[in-house]
This record gives C-alpha cells, structure tokens and sequence, in this order.
C-alpha cells in the first residue's frame, strides 16, 4: 500500500474517533490523540466502553445526566442527587486506563500466540527416514 494513503486512513480514522468522543460529551481532542496515540483500534475500544455524557441547558443552570440512573445532576456534584452514586467525567487519566488494559490484553495474545507457534513448531520435527532403493538391497 501507498504510505500516504495508509498515514491519511490513520489520521482520518482518528479524527472521526475523536468526533464518536465528542458526541459522547468528551471532546474531539481527547478522541483524536488517544486514537492518533494509541491506534485507532485501541480508540474504538476505549470510546465504545466510554460513559455517554449529556449537558443540559435548565432554569437551575447546566446540568448532566447522571450515567446511572438517568436524572439531572448538577454538573459539580460528584455525587447523584437521586441514586447517590458516586459520577466522574471521563479523564485523560481514565481513558489512559482503558488503553493500558487493552495493549495488556492485546500484547497477552501475541505473546500466547508465539507460544503456541513455539510448541506446534516442536512438535512437527520430523524423525528422519531412511530410504533404501531396490537396486540396493542385499540378495541372499
């Protein structure tokens, strides 16, 4: 392949990643250099399992939905006025989190997979055969 039209599909799955983010309520930057850092794969993994977060404009001021249960919470709250639970925006911190987990999980398959070619690979050492032609073997 072209590598500048594999570097543009890169930096383009990217920005659309970081648009996904945005409209999950965390900002097209956050997306798009998590996603140019580490892989668009990884991106989509993170953003996916990511909380969906809406503001809303009220009489009471800007408010959010709170991930659990759904009611308007205020946005400094870190607690839910109706179910208590405890409400986090999405950080770099967080998002770095998931990421760690996903390279973990995907480095633990390479590493499995080596080793399974590792031990297939030693199990089909062939012994090696002799071969006699006729013309060879010994007459009485």
């Amino acid at each position: 392949m072209d590598l500048y039209f594999l570097g543009s599909s890169y930096v383009g799955a990217s920005a659309i990643l970081g648009l996904w983010n945005k409209w999950k309520g965390h900002g097209f930057l956050l997306g798009f250099f998590y996603s140019l850092l580490l892989t668009p794969f990884i991106g989509v993994l993170t953003i996916a399992l990511s909380q969906k977060v809406i503001m809303v404009q009220t009489a009471r001021g800007v408010m959010r939905t709170c991930p659990h249960c759904f009611s308007l919470t205020s946005v400094a709250s870190p607690f839910c006025g109706q179910c208590g639970r405890h409400i986090h925006n999405q950080t770099i911190k967080d998002f770095l989190h998931l990421g760690e987990l996903f390279v973990a999980l995907i480095a633990t398959i390479i590493v499995a997979r080596m080793l399974m070619a590792g031990v297939s690979s030693t199990e089909k050492v062939e012994k090696p055969s002799v071969q006699i032609r006729s013309d060879e073997v010994p007459r009485p």
